[in-house]
């Protein structure tokens, strides 16, 4: 049953002392609006177990790119990086609490650093699953990066490989293939029937705690020369554009010389903001708000 409607979302109570929040926006899009009002109702109320889903028929498909277009549109620079900020606050108070996310259908960008800020995620057979911003001309810039940053940090080529991953925009064809690229982690769980996700999910939350990442530690190894090995492999393909490069660039910033996880977090936020002040990037966000498909240019 339904315990609580708000604009944005519903809490149902699943029975065994777990609660379910499920998003009510379109494509389970993150608003700002929606991250305000979860951030609230997560901060100002004792939760115990919890389940993330929606009610959309898919997971997520990311963060509202049309907020990103308005804000770039008006020059609103303030305004999007405090977005940007309270989108990474949201992620970090996910994590503190005892939260598995309940996935079916897509699982993208935004949407992704938000299942994977949860403690666990529960991925029905057929999600489909990355980061796909740099196909919109910007990088993840929810937290994602700074996850990635800290899982990798001791598998410097693992490392490499994840941020041409993220620079080519992949996403995986399905729940497996999405555990190849390197998008599932060990706490995670693949359910093999649809329809059985959310029990899934529930079931862990009972017996999970909240997500602790790993402590920041410096790369070791020649990081940004394996970057560079990988992004010459892909520009030799004809996968990456100049500004393919140009972003695959902010990435290997990201990763490379931050000194902290918050560190990591602003870098997120500033590479985001470089990108939406360069006209490529600019042309692929309006591209996919109003075509619906990426611009290659």
């Amino acid at each position: 049953p339904v315990v609580k409607e708000a604009g944005t979302f519903s809490v149902r109570d699943l029975g065994d002392g777990v609660m379910a929040i499920a998003t009510r926006t379109k494509m389970g899009v993150f608003t700002p609006g929606l991250v305000e009002e979860l951030s609230k109702e997560l901060t100002e109320n004792e939760y115990g177990p919890l389940v993330l889903t929606s009610e959309a028929k898919v997971f997520s498909a990311g963060y509202d790119l049309k907020f990103i277009l308005s804000c770039v549109d008006s020059g609103d620079w303030d305004g999007l990086n405090a977005g940007l900020a309270a989108f990474q606050g949201l992620g970090e108070i996910l994590a503190r609490h005892r939260i598995v996310a309940a996935v079916n259908g897509f699982c993208l960008g935004g949407g992704w650093e938000m299942a994977t800020a949860c403690a666990a995620t529960v991925y029905g057979p057929e999600c489909t699953v990355g980061l796909p911003e740099a196909k919109v001309g910007v990088v993840p810039g929810g937290g994602g990066l700074a996850r990635l940053r800290v899982r990798y940090q001791h598998e410097p080529r693992a490392l490499a490989e994840m941020a041409l991953k993220v620079n080519l925009g992949m996403t995986s064809v399905n729940a497996e293939d999405a555990k190849r690229l390197g998008f599932v982690r060990e706490t995670d769980r693949i359910e093999p029937h649809p329809d059985k996700v959310l029990s899934t999910a529930k079931r862990m939350a009972m017996e999970i705690g909240t997500n602790v990442e790993p402590a920041f530690a410096p790369l070791s190894g020649p990081f940004a020369g394996l970057v560079e090995q990988a992004q010459d492999r892909a520009r030799k393909a004809g996968d990456l554009t100049e500004h393919d490069d140009f972003i695959g660039d902010r990435i290997k910033a990201a990763f490379g010389k931050s000194q902290s996880f918050q560190d990591t977090l602003d870098s997120e936020r500033r590479e985001f903001l470089t990108l939406c002040k360069r006209a490529l990037s600019v042309a692929r966000i309006r591209h996919m708000v109003e075509n619906g498909k990426p611009l290659r240019n």
